[in-house]
């Protein structure tokens, strides 16, 4: 009889010690889950910021050709001018 209520108290304390290794992995895991989840949105959000300098770049790029074009149109037409009226 003592053997078995020592053997229950064995097994108990293997069941305890099994769960609570359980519940420590079970933490574990979902540290590494949120941790990447927080490193895929710091990238997701490095590469939003990185498209809309991209954009804002091509939009300057643009704007400054198109104000170069228009400089030269309208000197372009002053020289005309200046042409005709001699």
């Amino acid at each position: 009889m003592e053997a078995e209520v020592l053997m229950k108290m064995q097994l108990q304390g293997e069941e305890n010690k099994s769960e609570m290794m359980m519940k420590a992995l079970q933490e574990q895991a979902m540290r590494q889950e949120v941790i990447a989840r927080k490193h895929t949105s710091m990238h997701q959000t490095d590469n939003i910021e990185t498209n809309q300098n991209a954009s804002e770049t091509l939009v300057n790029t643009c704007i400054g050709e198109e104000e170069k074009t228009l400089k030269d149109s309208v000197h372009e037409a002053d020289k005309q001018e200046k042409t005709l009226k001699l």
